[in-house]
């Protein structure tokens, strides 16, 4: 195996006999080890490539978040793994996924998805607070004739109301628990430190629809 040590031994970018690609260790600021493949057999390209990732991670942790970067939408398709093998070992209703599932393909990973979840802050909530009151009614669900609904185990077709209306506050609540769950299994995962959790509050409910509700 041909090695050799970059930035006083923070890097080492390896060949193995059995592959044509560069791979690498970088020693993390935590005194932990991130291993990656760096997908190329070129030398100069490998150690240009790792030492950009290397300059990333300690950004990163200088700045308060994790070295490694996980994607929201990475985060989240985890924790619903977590909660399908959960339903399989009998410790979670089956509910659980058929009910969060939706919320989070529809609504949470298309506004989420491509942003590391370490970096998301409480102006990010609010704003899809207000892409997700507005979903169907100007927004991507505006455009939509019919949509999915599940009855008995069949998934049914329906046509889409003539006039789209905004959420109300028990959809939003309902759709805040799949969220905090993404966020605090994260934390749990050490992809985003437990200090940086934004808050996800309810939304209050006025007088007469605590009376609904009840």
């Amino acid at each position: 195996m041909t090695s050799m040590k970059l930035r006083d031994g923070d890097i080492i970018l390896y060949h193995r006999a059995d592959s044509k690609n560069w791979q690498a260790y970088i020693r993390l600021p935590d005194g932990g080890r991130h291993t990656l493949s760096l997908r190329t057999a070129n030398e100069k390209t490998a150690k240009d490539k790792v030492i950009l990732i290397y300059e990333d991670m300690y950004f990163r942790y200088k700045h308060g978040l994790t070295a490694v970067v996980v994607l929201f939408k990475d985060a989240a398709d985890a924790w619903l793994n977590e909660l399908r093998a959960e339903v399989r070992a009998g410790s979670r209703n089956e509910r659980t996924v058929i009910d969060y599932e939706p919320v989070v393909e529809r609504y949470l990973k298309p506004f989420f998805g491509n942003k590391p979840i370490d970096t998301i802050k409480a102006s990010d909530i609010a704003q899809y607070r207000s892409w997700r009151r507005d979903y169907w009614v100007t927004g991507p669900g505006s455009k939509e004739v019919e949509y999915d609904y599940e009855r008995n185990g069949r998934v049914i077709k329906r046509k889409m109301a003539h006039k789209a209306r905004a959420p109300s506050p028990q959809t939003i609540n309902g759709e805040n628990v799949p969220l905090r769950g993404i966020l605090k299994f994260a934390c749990s995962r050490e992809w985003m430190k437990a200090g940086s959790i934004p808050e996800v509050a309810n939304v209050k409910l006025t007088k007469r629809e605590t009376r609904e509700r009840a």
